[in-house]
């Protein structure tokens, strides 16, 4: 029995208000109102009361802030500096990103079928800890945000409004995160544009090419004042290392479901035949993004910004932490970059032969929803669980008069992890003016009663 749209649209709306029910529940259960790590660094320009400009400007390691901080801004403001409306805050976030690309999967289909149960359960997978352990908007979900607004942006009919829209998100994606490897997706893009059709209309061809010279100026621009400040020793490529790169990569990849925990040679047997099949189909989408010219085109082109900008990302992200070693790659906070190419991956996979849907879509939908519904929540939960314990027995011992160095020493003492501490305290030994800040931050927020100070 066929579903009408109707019934497809209401099933999946249920579908992903339980994912999302599910998220608030983990959110309630284990974030802790108190910042951890990276936070106590990316947040400084609101310690500092700083401009907008520099809190959107502001470097964290090789990328900036970009809106994110503007919006925590006003976020820690309405809520004396709570750290739990942050991780509310980032769902809220995803959710909008979920329905956006509900809404680019009906512009580009012009309807709606069950696989896009697909689409939530890319999204809503509870496997990043940049979401709950250690909230940053900048660092994958707001990036994600804007490149969902981004593709739809390159759907609109209207060339100059497509263009005006696409060069403004452009903007705001370099300077968000890692939203920053878009800046040269996009002037590709505008290269694209010229050879991909002839253009007798010389108002549109040079329309192109300003809007070329714009987004290229817009990509310039964010290396002004720019500080190459990797977050990790950095080794200049190799091919020597080309093994450790797909290593890395491949590890990011089984960070996203959870596959890690198979035996070695499984996963990477089947995550490089994975990898291979991405690539292939990233070309041939390139390839017929640029030569096709049907009412498919727009999806082409959509699936090769999803899919290059998720390969762009892991390739990049190998090369500037391999250094660390190629098992760092299982770092969940990676995982909301590669959504892109998933979705990219699902939208390819629509235009196939019936006889290629027929197989592929529902072993898509099986696997995915495994690792999200079974595999991803058992370990989520155990590691929540251990970051929750950590930073409620560091407030605890701080409220209860220990000093920063103290509380510090007391959980490691306890878990025995370099994770226990809120902040590395391998920097704060090693360099006296981050100690001086860390505790002079923490007297911040005492003082005018915020974070796990207020009442």
């Amino acid at each position: 029995m066929s579903l009408s749209q109707k019934q497809i649209k209401n099933l999946l709306f249920l579908f992903s208000f339980i994912l999302v029910c599910r998220f608030l529940y983990m959110i309630n259960q284990y974030s802790v109102n108190i910042f951890y790590s990276d936070q106590w660094d990316f947040m400084i320009p609101l310690f500092k009361n700083d401009s907008l400009w520099s809190m959107f400007n502001w470097q964290h390691g090789p990328h900036r802030m970009g809106l994110a901080l503007p919006l925590l801004n006003i976020l820690y403001g309405l809520t004396h500096w709570n750290v739990r409306a942050d991780s509310f805050f980032i769902l809220f976030i995803l959710t909008m990103a979920m329905f956006l690309a509900f809404w680019l999967k009906y512009k580009l289909f012009l309807k709606y079928t069950i696989y896009d149960l697909i689409i939530p359960l890319i999204f809503l997978n509870t496997v990043n800890d940049a979401i709950i352990n250690v909230p940053h908007l900048a660092h994958s979900v707001l990036p994600l945000f804007l490149i969902i607004i981004y593709c739809l942006c390159w759907l609109i009919k209207n060339n100059t409004i497509k263009y005006a829209l696409v060069l403004i998100t452009n903007f705001f994606l370099i300077y968000t995160g890692f939203g920053f490897f878009m800046g040269l997706i996009t002037i590709l893009l505008f290269i694209g544009e010229i050879f991909r059709k002839n253009y007798p209309d010389k108002k549109n061809y040079r329309l192109i090419i300003f809007a070329g010279v714009v987004a290229l100026i817009s990509f310039g621009s964010f290396f002004i004042n720019y500080k190459f400040t990797p977050a990790a020793p950095f080794i200049l490529p190799s091919f020597n290392y080309i093994g450790n790169y797909l290593i890395f990569i491949i590890n990011m990849l089984s960070s996203s479901w959870g596959v890690y925990i198979l035996p070695d040679i499984i996963k990477y047997v089947l995550l490089s035949f994975f990898l291979l099949t991405v690539c292939g189909v990233f070309f041939i989408c390139l390839k017929n993004y640029l030569q096709v010219k049907s009412t498919e085109t727009s999806i082409y082109q959509i699936s090769t910004i999803l899919i290059g900008f998720s390969l762009l990302f892991m390739f990049s992200t190998a090369i500037g932490r391999i250094s660390l070693g190629s098992h760092t790659g299982v770092a969940t906070r990676y995982a909301t970059l590669l959504i892109p190419m998933y979705l990219g991956i699902y939208f390819y996979a629509n235009t196939t032969s019936e006889k290629i849907k027929k197989y592929f879509l529902p072993s898509y939908f099986a696997i995915i929803f495994i690792a999200t519904i079974l595999i991803v929540p058992i370990i989520s939960n155990n590691i929540c669980n251990l970051y929750k314990e950590r930073k409620q027995n560091w407030i605890n011992n701080y409220l209860h008069g220990y000093s920063m160095e103290e509380c510090q020493m007391m959980n490691y003492e306890k878990y025995k992890h370099n994770n226990s501490y809120i902040y590395p305290n391998e920097i704060l030994l090693e360099d006296k003016n981050r100690f001086n800040l860390f505790n002079e931050q923490l007297k911040y927020l005492k003082d005018n009663k915020l974070s796990f100070f207020a009442k």
